[in-house]
C-alpha cells in the first residue's frame, strides 16, 4: 500500500462549522457521473496529416508476455457547496494482475474529504504540488475551486503513479491520460522521472486516453477520426512529428489505435524508447481489452474508484454531521421548481 500521510496533512479542513450547506443532487434511479478530469488546455494542438493518405498497421492479439500488469485510475466529486467554497471526495484505485495468473488484486485509497475554499484554496493547491512535485509552484494563478478539486486529485495520481513505476517491477502499467509534460499541473521534469524510472524498473508505461484535443489541421477533427472507416484492430503512428506547435512538451510517442474489432479508437501514448515494440505492446492491449476494445485492468481501476449515490449520500450525511452544518436547498431549485429538468 502507498502511503499518502505526507499529502493528506496539506487537506487538513478549515472550520466550516455552522456553515449553509447545499448538497449536491443525488438521484437513486440515475448512475452518477463523477466530475470529469480536465484535459490540459496546453494539450489541444493541431496535427499536420492528410486523413486520405495515411498508413496503419494491423493487431495480432497476443499476451504471451511474462509481465504483470498494473492499471491506476482516480476520481472526483462534489458533495456540495457552501458559502464561498465546495465540499468534495478523490479516491483512487489501483488494479494489479500478477505475471501468469488470472485473478486481480484491488488497492484503494479514500475515499477522501477535501474542503476548499476561496480562503485556502491557495494554500492547499501550492503545498500539496510542493509536496508532490518538491518544488514551488510560482508565476501561476489558482483556477475556481472545482477546478481545483480536479488539481487535488491529478496531484495525488501522479504521486500514486510514480510510487508505483519504483516499487514493481517487469510491468506493463497502464495509466488513464496521456504522458504530456510541461503544463501547469503536470511538470515535464516528473513525467521524465516516471518513465525513468520505470524504465529502470523494467516497466513500460501506457496511457491511454478516450478522448484527445489533438485535430486534423485540414478538418479540425479529432485524430481519433483517422480510423472511423476501418473497424479492423489496428494502429498509426507516431505521429508525434505532425504536430504543429510545441511537440516537445509530448513525452511518450503518440498513436491511434482500435485494439479490436469493431472497438472505440482510443490515443494511445507509449515511451520512445519502449523495450517492446509497439505492435507487440498493442498486441498485448488488445488481448487485455474486453468489449469497446478497452482494457479490463483500466476499466477495473475506474469503476473501483468511482463514487456511487449511495456512497455520496452517506458522504454529505458525514460532512454535515462532522461540520456541524446546516443544509440549505439550492437557490436555483426553489425559484424555478418545478420546471427544472437538469
Amino acid at each position: 500500500m502507498i502511503d499518502f500521510s505526507k499529502l493528506d496533512e496539506t487537506l487538513i479542513s478549515p472550520n466550516v462549522q455552522n456553515k449553509k450547506f447545499q448538497p449536491h443532487l443525488v438521484n437513486l434511479e440515475i448512475p452518477l457521473m463523477n466530475d470529469p478530469k480536465e484535459i490540459p488546455i496546453e494539450d489541444t494542438n493541431s496535427v499536420d496529416i492528410d486523413p486520405l493518405n495515411v498508413k496503419s498497421f494491423p493487431i495480432v492479439s497476443d499476451l504471451t508476455s511474462n509481465k504483470s500488469v498494473i492499471a491506476i485510475d482516480s476520481t472526483a466529486m462534489r458533495l456540495g457547496t457552501i458559502d464561498d467554497g465546495i465540499i468534495g471526495v478523490i479516491r483512487l484505485s489501483v488494479i494489479r494482475r500478477n505475471a501468469g495468473e488470472r485473478s486481480h488484486y484491488l488497492d484503494k485509497y479514500g475515499p477522501k474529504m477535501v474542503v476548499i475554499t476561496n480562503q485556502n484554496r491557495d494554500d492547499i493547491y501550492k503545498n500539496l504540488f510542493h509536496k508532490v512535485y518538491g518544488k514551488h509552484l510560482s508565476g501561476s494563478l489558482i483556477p475556481e475551486n472545482l477546478k481545483v478539486l480536479d488539481r487535488v486529485r491529478n496531484l495525488y495520481e501522479r504521486y500514486i503513479q510514480s510510487e508505483i513505476v519504483k516499487s514493481n517491477e517487469d510491468s506493463i502499467i497502464l495509466f488513464d491520460g496521456s504522458l504530456i509534460g510541461g503544463t501547469v499541473d503536470n511538470p515535464k521534469f516528473f513525467i521524465e522521472d516516471i518513465l525513468k524510472n520505470a524504465k529502470m524498473n523494467r516497466n513500460i508505461v501506457v496511457s491511454i486516453s478516450k478522448n484527445t484535443n489533438l485535430t486534423l489541421k485540414h478538418n479540425k477533427r479529432s485524430i481519433l477520426s483517422l480510423i472511423e472507416n476501418n473497424s479492423n484492430s489496428i494502429f498509426l503512428g507516431p505521429i508525434n512529428n505532425k504536430i504543429e506547435q510545441n511537440s516537445e512538451r509530448y513525452l511518450g510517442d503518440i498513436h491511434v489505435c482500435r485494439l479490436i474489432e469493431n472497438g472505440h479508437p482510443f490515443r494511445i501514448d507509449i515511451p520512445k524508447d519502449s523495450a517492446i515494440e509497439s505492435n507487440e505492446l498493442f498486441g498485448l492491449l488488445s488481448a487485455l481489452s474486453g468489449p469497446y476494445g478497452y482494457p479490463e485492468e483500466l476499466k477495473f481501476a475506474h469503476s473501483t474508484c468511482v463514487h456511487s449515490s449511495i456512497e455520496i449520500l452517506a458522504l454529505q450525511a458525514l460532512a454535515i454531521h462532522e461540520h456541524k452544518m446546516q443544509i440549505e436547498e439550492n437557490l436555483r431549485n426553489m425559484i424555478f421548481a418545478p420546471f427544472i429538468t437538469g
